[in-house]
Order: structure tokens, then sequence, then C-alpha cells
């Protein structure tokens, strides 16, 4: 086995094991991943994309810092995806679930030139039978997506702005011509026990960590 095989069964080992303690301490952290890397502006701002789920049963706004502008960023993000560049997060979790199916086998290190003519219409896989259609795409500021399904629907928006610098904060001033990255996700779904159990306590979590990773992965790769 190939040290770069270790590396990703590893990788896969401590992901799962982040799931795993993300779910049996989901009472205490979920206020926290909720709005993981965002501040409390940007958790309840209006972003592109609220008007598709009016009133979400569910909703978190995550942020994250990169030093890239946004047209770096860009085509690092719409190139994600299943049978497409992957998702930069843990790629033996994503084998295992269905959803890593990918064009370089695993999450991708390249900007994949196939893959950067993304459209409105166009379908971003998660798995097989699961996708998002892309409502709203603009260049290099939002990639807005949708999927309506009979017993739920969800909205996964991508918004990119110019990183601001403040004078009285000199942490930001590293990220002085770079992107700040918002990232929104709204659901609605039929209100019952069983599902406010399930999305709540096993796909809330489980979405927070691999969204973290894959959050880490595309500043990574965007700041190469």
């Amino acid at each position: 086995m190939h040290h770069h095989d270790l590396e990703h069964i590893a990788d896969g080992v401590v992901g799962a094991a982040a799931i795993a303690s993300t779910i049996i301490a989901n009472p205490l952290l979920r206020a926290f991943y909720r709005k993981w890397g965002a501040t409390e502006h940007e958790a309840h701002k209006p972003l592109p994309g609220d008007e598709l789920i009016a009133s979400p049963r569910m909703q978190y706004t995550r942020a994250i810092s990169i030093k890239a502008p946004p047209a770096a960023v860009w085509p690092w993000l719409i190139q994600i995806g299943y049978e497409r560049a992957g998702w930069y997060s843990y790629d033996v979790l994503e084998d295992m679930t269905g959803a890593g199916k990918f064009v370089d086998g695993e999450s991708a290190d390249r900007v994949v030139d196939a893959l950067q003519t993304l459209k409105v219409g166009d379908q971003i896989k998660l798995h097989e039978h699961l996708s998002y259609a892309v409502r709203e795409l603009e260049a290099p500021a939002r990639m807005v997506l949708f999927d309506a399904r009979e017993d739920h629907s969800s909205s996964w928006v991508f918004v990119l702005e110019d990183h601001e610098v403040h004078p009285d904060d000199p942490d930001t001033a590293a990220y002085a011509g770079g992107t700040r990255l918002l990232v929104r996700w709204r659901l609605d779904y039929e209100p019952s026990r069983s599902n406010d159990l399930m999305w709540k306590a096993f796909v809330e979590p489980i979405n927070f960590v691999m969204e973290r990773k894959m959050l880490l992965g595309l500043r990574e790769r965007a700041e190469l």
C-alpha cells in the first residue's frame, strides 16, 4: 500500500471520529457549528437564494477567509461535485457513502478546464441519485443551488466577497485582496419527530464535519 493511500485512510479515520464525536456532542455543539467561522452579522444578513426557502426549518451560515481573490477561488468552487472534481473533503468517507466518484479518482488538486463551463440549469450531483440544480451563477460572486423533493427542499448558496480590512483589527490585514466565502444552507421538510431527529441529530452534524473539511480544502487549493 502506498504512503498516499495510507494518508487517505488515516484522514478518513480522523473524519469518522470527528463525525462520531460531533453527533454525540450535538446538543452542546449545534449553536457553534451552525455559524462556524461566521460573524453574527454574516449569520443573519440576507443572502442570494434566501427566497427559495422562505421559511426554513433549519439554516446554517458558515464562512472562511481565503488569501486569494474571488477570481482565483471561483474555478475551484464551480468544479465541485460527484463525477466532477470532488469535494476537497474526506475522500475515503465519500467513497464509503457512494459520493466519491471523481474525475481524478480523488478530490482534484488542479483546476479542471472541462469543468469550468458550469451554467444555470446544470446539475451538481452529491451522489448518483441526488443532485442540486444551479439556479444562479455570477462569476466570481455567487453560486446558488437548489433541490426540491416531495418530502424536503433545500438551498445551498456560496457567496464570494472581497475581504474587508479593518484598521482596528490587524488580523484582517493578511487578507487584503483576498476572499470572504460565505456558505448558507436552508432546509424545509415535513414536520415530524422522526424528521426532526434525522435532520438535526444526524444529517446536520455529519454535514458540518464534511463541509468544514471541504472549505478548508478549498482554501488550501486556492491559496497555492
